[in-house]
C-alpha cells in the first residue's frame, strides 16, 4: 500500500536540482491563475468602475427615451465602464507578468548548466531584464489607456458643448501625453533596468544633436508647424478652409499632419509645414459667399431691351430672401461674340451645397428673365463678308473653271 513517506520522498525527489514538491507548486500557480483570470481581471474591472462611478461625471448610465414610443430608451454607457474596459488588457498583462515570475522565482536554475550569477551578463540577467522591459511595458499601456479615457471623456464633453477649440485641443494633448509617457518610460528603461547615466545621455543629445535634427527635419518643421496653428489659431476643427487649390472642412489637427475632408467627402492629410506656408483661406470667417459671373447677350439686343434686362435682374436679386443688399448688375463690356453683363450678389450662408442651390435658383431667374424680355444669349460665333466676288464659270468640255479675260498691254 502507497504510504505517507512514499508521498512525501517522491515530492522530495528532484529534478533538475528542484524539487518535485517546488515544481508542482510553481505549475499549480501559473495553471490556477490561467483558469482564473478572466474572473479576476473582470472582477478587478468592476472594482474600477465602483470606484470611478462616483468620482467621474457622467453619473450613473441613464436612459434617453426617443420621441417615437415605439422605440426602445437607448442606454448610455457609464464613462467608467469604459475605463475598465480600456484597463482589462493591460491590467491582465501586468498581473499574469508578476505572477508567472512569482511561481517561477520558486525554482533554481541547475547547477549543471553553470550559469553567471544574476548580477553579471549571462542568461539570468538577460531573462531578467527582459521581464522587467516586459513590466515597463505593460505598466505604460495602462497610462496610455489612462490618456485614452480622459481623452475620451473630454472629447465627448466637447462635442456636447460644441466647443470647437476643445475639440482641436483634445486629439492634440491625448498625442503629447502619449509621447511624453513612451518617452519617460523609454529613459527609464535606460536608468532603472540597464542603469545608464540618464544625465550623461541627454548630455550626448547636444552632440548627435544636429544628425538628430537632420535626420527629422520634416518631422520637427511639421512639429513647430503644429505648435504655431494652436497658437496663432489661423483655424480650428470644423473650420471650412481653402489651401491652395485644395477646400475642405479640418476634421484633427495633430503633431505631424492635418486631416480635412473635402467636398468629394474624401480625407486629405497634408503636413502642418504646409498648412501654415501656403496662402491659407478660412473659409469659415466669411459672413457670406460671394458669386460672379458673366452673361452674354446678342450684338442685335436693343439698348432699350437690355436696359430692361439689367433692372430685372437687380430686382431680382434684390428681392431673394437669401441674398443681401449687396448685390449688383451692370453691363461690363463688348467681347467678340456678346454683349457681356457682369452678376455680382453675395449668399448669406456659408454651406458650400445651400450656397449652390442659391446660384441655381438665381440662374433659373435669369433665364427666365432674358427670355420674357425677347433677348437671347450669344454664343460663340463669326461673320464671314465676302467682297467683288466673282462667280465661278464652268466650261462645258472639260469642267474647268474658264480663264478670265485681260486687257492687252
Amino acid at each position: 500500500m502507497f504510504e505517507l513517506t512514499d508521498l512525501t520522498s517522491l515530492l522530495a525527489h528532484e529534478i533538475l536540482d528542484n524539487p518535485l514538491r517546488s515544481i508542482l507548486y510553481s505549475l499549480g500557480i501559473i495553471a490556477a491563475w490561467f483558469l482564473l483570470r478572466r474572473f479576476i481581471v473582470r472582477a478587478l474591472s468592476y472594482l474600477f468602475y465602483r470606484l470611478l462611478r462616483g468620482t467621474s461625471p457622467g453619473g450613473d448610465a441613464t436612459e434617453t427615451q426617443p420621441q417615437d414610443s415605439a422605440v426602445p430608451p437607448v442606454v448610455t454607457e457609464h464613462p467608467a465602464a469604459r475605463f475598465a474596459e480600456l484597463l482589462r488588457k493591460p491590467v491582465g498583462l501586468v498581473l499574469t507578468l508578476l505572477i508567472v515570475f512569482a511561481a517561477l522565482s520558486i525554482l533554481e536554475f541547475p547547477d549543471a548548466w553553470d550559469l553567471t550569477p544574476p548580477n553579471e551578463p549571462g542568461l539570468r540577467l538577460g531573462l531578467l531584464r527582459a521581464y522587467q522591459i516586459t513590466l515597463v511595458f505593460a505598466s505604460t499601456w495602462i497610462l496610455l489607456r489612462v490618456v485614452d479615457y480622459f481623452a475620451i471623456l473630454y472629447q465627448e464633453r466637447a462635442e456636447e458643448s460644441q466647443s470647437r477649440l476643445g475639440l482641436q485641443l483634445v486629439p492634440f494633448l491625448r498625442q503629447m501625453g502619449k509621447f511624453v509617457l513612451i518617452i519617460i518610460a523609454f529613459f527609464f528603461v535606460l536608468g532603472a533596468i540597464f542603469h545608464l547615466d540618464i544625465s550623461s545621455i541627454i548630455a550626448g543629445l547636444g552632440i548627435g544633436g544636429l544628425a538628430v535634427a537632420l535626420a527629422g527635419k520634416e518631422t520637427l518643421e511639421n512639429l513647430f508647424a503644429a505648435f504655431t496653428i494652436f497658437l496663432d489659431r489661423p483655424f480650428v476643427v470644423g473650420d471650412l478652409v481653402q489651401v491652395g487649390s485644395i477646400i475642405g472642412t479640418v476634421e484633427r489637427i495633430g503633431f505631424r499632419s492635418t486631416q480635412i475632408r473635402t467636398l468629394e467627402k474624401s480625407v486629405l492629410t497634408l503636413p502642418n509645414k504646409q498648412m501654415i506656408d501656403q496662402p491659407l483661406d478660412n473659409l469659415a470667417l466669411r459672413t457670406f459667399r460671394r458669386a460672379r459671373f458673366e452673361v452674354g447677350l446678342m450684338y442685335n439686343t436693343p439698348e432699350e431691351k437690355l436696359r430692361e434686362v439689367i433692372q430685372a435682374i437687380e430686382e431680382a436679386l434684390r428681392q431673394h430672401p437669401k441674398l443681401n443688399d449687396d448685390s449688383h448688375v451692370s453691363f461690363l463690356e463688348f467681347k467678340d461674340s456678346s454683349l457681356s453683363l457682369l452678376v455680382l450678389f453675395f449668399v448669406n450662408t456659408l454651406d458650400y451645397y445651400e450656397y449652390n442651390k442659391v446660384r441655381e435658383e438665381v440662374n433659373l431667374q435669369i433665364l427666365t428673365i432674358v427670355r420674357q424680355h425677347g433677348c437671347s444669349f450669344a454664343f460663340p460665333s463669326r461673320s464671314l463678308y465676302f467682297e467683288n466676288s466673282v462667280p465661278a464659270q464652268n466650261n462645258a468640255t472639260n469642267g474647268k473653271v474658264a480663264p478670265q479675260e485681260r486687257p492687252l498691254p
